[in-house]
C-alpha cells in the first residue's frame, strides 16, 4: 500500500497542523481511498496571517474541527485498514526534509499511539528528493511541476496536494530502474 500524506499548518515555522489529506493508492499508484479533515489548532498555536493567505484556512473554519489527538486516531485507523501484510507499505510526501513525517509523528504521539520515530514499519518516500535526484524539473514546487506535467489542482489544499504528489510519483517512476 502507498499512503500519500500532506499537512497545512497554522504558521510557516512550526509544525501545528490545521488540515491533513491522505490518499491511499495501490502499488501501481491507482487511488483506492481519500481522506481529509481540518484539525483544531493546539492551544499554544501561533497563528500566522501569511500562512492563512497561502492555504486560505481561517480560524472560523476550524471552530468545530476534530482535535489533533482525534485526527491521530483517525489516521492510524486508516493506515491499519489499508496496511498490506504482503507488499511493502510506503508513506509518500513532498517536502523539504521530513516536515510532514514529523507532523505525523507528533499527531501519533499526542494520540497516545506511538513513541518517538516513524510510527509504523513503513518505508518513506520523498517525491521532492527523488525528483531532484533525477533532475526532472527547473522548479520543484508542486504548482510548477503540475503545470509542466499538464494537470490542474488546487495548491495548498492538503488532499489536492496529495493527488498532485501521486501524479509526480507516477512521473518519477518512469526514471527509476
Amino acid at each position: 500500500m502507498k499512503a500519500v500524506i500532506d499537512f497545512e499548518t497554522a504558521n510557516l515555522h512550526q509544525r501545528h497542523p490545521i488540515q491533513v489529506g491522505v490518499v491511499i493508492a495501490t502499488n501501481d499508484l491507482k487511488i483506492e481511498h481519500e481522506f481529509e479533515t481540518l484539525i483544531a489548532p493546539l492551544k499554544n498555536t501561533e497563528w500566522c496571517e501569511k500562512a492563512q493567505t497561502v492555504h486560505g484556512i481561517n480560524k472560523a473554519r476550524l471552530k468545530n474541527a476534530p482535535t489533533v489527538e482525534h485526527v491521530g486516531l483517525m489516521i492510524a485507523g486508516l493506515f491499519k485498514t489499508f496496511e498490506s501484510s504482503v507488499h511493502e507499505n510506503e508513506l509518500i510526501y513532498h517536502a523539504q526534509g521530513s516536515f510532514d513525517i514529523q507532523i505525523l509523528n507528533d499527531l501519533m504521539v499526542r494520540a497516545g499511539l506511538f513513541g518517538r520515530g516513524m510510527p509504523l514499519k513503513w518505508k518513506t518516500y520523498n517525491t521532492l528528493k527523488e525528483a531532484k535526484k533525477h533532475n526532472l524539473f527547473d522548479s520543484y514546487a508542486l504548482t510548477k511541476i503540475a503545470k509542466v506535467l499538464g494537470y490542474e489542482y488546487k495548491a495548498h489544499d492538503a488532499l489536492s496536494d496529495c493527488r498532485a504528489t501521486l501524479e509526480l510519483m507516477k512521473e518519477i517512476r518512469k526514471y527509476e530502474s
